[in-house]
């Protein structure tokens, strides 16, 4: 994860130079955006996360990767679906978005699915997560398998709030845009980041 944080600082300085951020992380993307703010505190401006939680056992990371080694990309599908609530994965949008997906796997994905799961495998102390201090909204669906455990990472982080949003999954981004993006505004506000009108 150390090595994705630095990777992605590269690609905000090469775009913006040494400035200040937003960072918005999903599910590993979430665990990204922790480690960004880890690295560079003074950057960060806000993070918002979701489809994260506080999980000290990686034991599903574990099953993806036997699964994935035993069924190789056939597998895919199946696994972008896992990422939405029960209810949304028939729906059109979402098949489109899992078919896209899947179409978009080249020779490099198995590999690269591989290595992020075991690169997640590790999970972060609560001391790390405790020198988190950048102001965090957690945006958490109902139905993501993590709910749960989202209200702890809450706790354990040294600056966060967390919002929940009924019935959305993992991607709660994607399964309810509409107010997914009320409560990051309305967050971004209250820091004094986003002024609207």
């Amino acid at each position: 994860m150390d090595d994705h944080a630095a990777a992605c600082w590269e690609a905000v300085d090469a775009a913006f130079g040494p400035t200040s951020i937003i960072i918005q992380g999903n599910s590993a993307g979430s665990l990204v955006a922790l480690h960004m703010s880890h690295q560079q505190p003074e950057r960060v401006a806000a993070l918002i996360l979701s489809g994260c939680g506080y999980l000290p056992q990686r034991e599903p990371m574990r099953r993806w990767i036997e699964r994935y080694e035993r069924e190789g990309l056939a597998l895919r599908r199946t696994q972008v679906l896992d990422h939405f609530s029960e209810a949304a994965r028939s729906r059109p949008l979402i098949q489109h978005y899992a078919d896209m997906i899947v179409e978009l796997d080249g020779p490099a994905t198995l590999s690269g699915i591989i290595a992020l799961n075991r690169a997640m495998l590790s999970a972060e102390s609560d001391a790390f997560l405790a020198e988190v201090r950048t102001p965090t909204l957690i945006i958490s669906g109902t139905a993501d398998r993590n709910h749960r455990s989202a209200f702890t990472l809450r706790e354990k982080l040294g600056n966060a709030e967390l919002r929940e949003i009924e019935g959305a999954g993992h991607a709660v981004m994607l399964e309810a845009p509409w107010d997914y993006d009320q409560l990051v505004l309305e967050f971004l506000e209250r820091l004094g980041l986003l002024a609207r009108g």
